[in-house]
């Protein structure tokens, strides 16, 4: 965002291809921390891939693919990408919001998958065993 604000000062524009292409990388890194993050969810048991079900093609489905995946992953390495070949900063500034936009949607969608249980009907030795 600093880069868009900034980029009619003289040296920024032309570091801007250098910042395009490190944001790839950790895009790339976050799409691969995401998918480590569903492998192991599926291969710890039942309770947390209930949870990840739930956050794949449950209620909060449409949240996880637009939000995170779309939103937080695809726009803006294909932002990253094309800049590559077109200096865009506005492109930039759309892609740095819409990944700002992904990462609060993972937020929310990790709250809202979590699978919950009630105590009350639990006893005391139960819950401590």
């Amino acid at each position: 965002m600093t880069a868009f604000v900034r980029h009619n000062v003289e040296g920024v524009a032309d570091s801007m291809g250098g910042l395009s292409r490190v944001d790839a990388c950790l895009t790339i890194f976050e799409a691969a921390a995401l998918l480590s993050f569903c492998i192991d969810s599926v291969m710890a048991g039942d309770v947390v891939s209930c949870s990840l079900e739930m956050m794949v093609s449950g209620p909060i489905a449409p949240v996880f693919w637009l939000g995170v995946v779309i939103c937080g992953l695809v726009f803006p390495l294909a932002a990253d990408i094309v800049s590559r070949h077109v200096s865009s900063p506005p492109l930039l500034a759309v892609a740095g919001c819409s990944k700002m936009v992904g990462g609060l949607c993972l937020r929310f969608v990790v709250l809202l998958a979590a699978v919950r249980y009630g105590m009350v009907n639990m006893s005391v030795q139960s819950f401590w065993m």
